[in-house]
């Protein structure tokens, strides 16, 4: 995963060294749908009445973007980038022990915007790796159990304050996801046996705070 924000962060400086381009680097929030999760987290609360304080609720992940974007006329351009981030730390906390949960979050994105001023119109398309986490007490690790690979759209409106060098850019987005991700493992391993798919959606409403480098 840090390959892919790796990389992009390359291409972005290799492109900008051929053409006027703008550096992109930024945070991002994103809420998906985790019921799947939170719903397993919950059956094991329920059938550990020993537990000091049981699993809470995974809720959103935070992320870091990079990207580059360049204007091909004064109101439309592209914009490419990638993010890496995780959740929180879901724990839950025996007398002896204490079991750690979180998901990790890589994406490539490439896509098209339109320019009224400082309001952005775009899209992108989407490839993405969600993968669900826990630790591993003995090397501090966080070994995925459940991962897989998707692709997504997703839609925005930003709002740009800029001027000669620079730019802030606030955008609200919304990611629809073309697939779930099966939580198979997961549920193995948190003693689950009841029939049903556990799943986590990928889509939801989020938003990203944005700095471009440059001239706008």
């Amino acid at each position: 995963m840090l390959r892919i924000l790796s990389l992009t962060f390359f291409v972005c400086i290799s492109m900008t060294l051929l053409s006027q381009m703008n550096i992109k680097v930024g945070y991002s929030y994103h809420r998906p749908n985790f019921d799947g999760l939170n719903n397993l987290f919950n059956a094991y609360n329920a059938q550990n009445p020993n537990l000091i304080e049981g699993f809470g609720k995974t809720s959103a992940i935070s992320s870091l973007d990079l990207g580059l974007r360049s204007k091909l006329s004064s109101n439309f351009g592209f914009e490419i980038g990638g993010k890496y981030g995780q959740s929180g730390i879901n724990k839950a906390t025996f007398s002896a022990n204490t079991e750690k949960w979180s998901t990790r979050y890589s994406e490539f994105n490439a896509g098209l915007f339109l320019c009224f001023n400082s309001i952005y119109i775009g899209g992108s398309i989407n490839r993405s790796d969600l993968a669900v986490t826990k630790n591993e007490p003995a090397t501090r690790k966080y070994p995925s159990i459940d991962k897989s690979s998707f692709y997504s759209s997703t839609f925005y409106v930003a709002f740009e304050a800029k001027n000669r060098k620079s730019s802030i850019s606030i955008r609200p987005f919304y990611q629809l996801a073309f697939s779930n991700i099966e939580l198979t493992e997961s549920k193995r391993i948190l003693g689950n046996n009841q029939g049903g798919a556990n799943e986590i959606n990928p889509s939801g409403f989020g938003i990203s705070l944005l700095i471009y480098n440059g001239e706008q």
